[in-house]
């Protein structure tokens, strides 16, 4: 089965011919994921475009620092500890319904993965794109430009309605629709 995970006009910035990708900001970025080699890979890539990056080194506290500090752009590794990635923008969705914001944080995963269970969990968690490992500058700013060009108001996923997330792991790997407010996920079998 082949997956692919798109928001408005992704593919449009994707096929940008690897000019230079222009990114506006400077944003306020939260970059969260337990691998330390990643977290610096990614500050450092984002504070070239003089952006301000703050590091959570799992889910939990991911959520935690959105909760004190509005941020801009959030990127969410798939398998931190504590609170995963998808588990991790469920909650931050909604407290973004619930706190009544006019535009929903945009919210990246950064996943290895591009097919099964790992994209359908960012799929139905709210996610606004996926960026794939390993990450490629020009690309990580053509997802920015675009997502940020072109601000939603926040919705809540499928399955978030209603229930108090937990912070431990999940041990279910369970799927849910495939088609949501800015973010089409495609299955072919």
């Amino acid at each position: 089965a082949a997956h692919a995970l798109t928001a408005p006009g992704a593919a449009a910035a994707a096929m940008s011919g690897g000019a230079a990708v222009p990114v506006q900001g400077p944003f306020k970025i939260l970059v969260a994921a337990s691998d330390a080699g990643q977290r610096v890979m990614l500050k450092a890539m984002l504070s070239r475009d003089k952006h301000t990056v703050d590091i959570a080194e799992n889910g939990a506290e991911a959520v935690k620092l959105s909760g004190k500090t509005t941020y801009q752009i959030i990127f969410l590794d798939g398998f931190m500890p504590i609170l995963n990635g998808w588990e991790a923008c469920r909650e931050i969705r909604k407290r973004d319904v619930d706190s009544g914001v006019a535009t929903a944080t945009v919210i990246f995963g950064i996943t290895g993965a591009s097919t099964g269970a790992d994209v359908d969990n960012y799929a139905s968690a709210g996610l606004t794109d996926i960026i794939h490992k390993p990450i490629a500058r020009e690309a990580l700013r053509a997802k920015i430009a675009v997502a940020m060009a072109a601000p939603t108001a926040p919705t809540l996923p499928p399955d978030t309605a209603g229930r108090k997330l937990s912070l431990e792991p999940r041990q279910d790997d369970d799927t849910h629709t495939h088609t949501h407010n800015t973010l089409t996920h495609t299955c072919v079998h």
